[in-house]
């Protein structure tokens, strides 16, 4: 019930205690009982987070970042865009791990041309050498009145130090070749699910 406002010695124990304002701890703090807070933390610098599953301070260990949010998903292509019915695209980042569904629907191709990829993804990948991170893609397209995703094996994964993603086709032939704008149509719709890494 009493109000603290200045205290001197080094240490101080406290059995049970209510802090309605703000409180600034200089050292470290430690809680030894059950602790209930009733509202959100928040640091007053960014890259700080709480090490989780460990008595002492360790990077691996470390959640510095956490963040929900949407994107835009879209055909990029040699040139050209295409008209969008539906774009719409979720993502959940944990640490430097970022999981993102997206659903692509075109009403018509127009203008676009080459090999396409999907583009917009909320963060750019990691620059790891030679590292590729792996999605499983959905398609649902018919070119000359047979199912692209029966005639072909598809495959799709983000490029290193990229906010794309490159989708490539197995024709089980022993063919591997990026897809060209002409294996969609003015309907073609798309989902797309995937797990990357980014640098940080």
């Amino acid at each position: 019930g009493n109000q603290i406002t200045t205290v001197f010695p080094t240490s101080i124990s406290v059995d049970s205690a209510t802090i309605s304002g703000n409180a600034s701890v200089g050292g470290t703090l430690g809680v030894t009982g059950v602790s209930t807070l009733s509202d959100n933390i928040v640091f007053d610098a960014s890259g700080k987070g709480v090490h989780l599953g460990v008595t002492s301070a360790t990077n691996s260990n470390l959640i510095h970042d956490y963040e929900e949010g949407t994107w835009t998903p879209t055909w990029v292509g040699a040139s050209g865009s295409p008209t969008y019915h539906s774009q719409v695209g979720r993502y959940t980042k944990v640490g430097n791990r970022v999981h993102a569904t997206g659903y692509l629907y075109i009403t018509n191709k127009n203008t676009l041309s080459g090999n396409i990829r999907m583009g917009g993804l909320p963060f750019t990948s990691s620059n790891i050498s030679t590292y590729y991170h792996p999605a499983s893609i959905w398609v649902n397209t018919t070119t000359n009145g047979q199912n692209m995703d029966g005639d072909y094996f598809l495959e799709a994964f983000v490029d290193t130090n990229s906010s794309e993603c490159f989708i490539y086709s197995l024709d089980g032939d022993g063919g591997v070749a990026q897809i060209n704008v002409d294996k969609i149509t003015n309907t073609t719709d798309i989902m797309i699910n995937l797990t990357y890494q980014t640098e940080a």
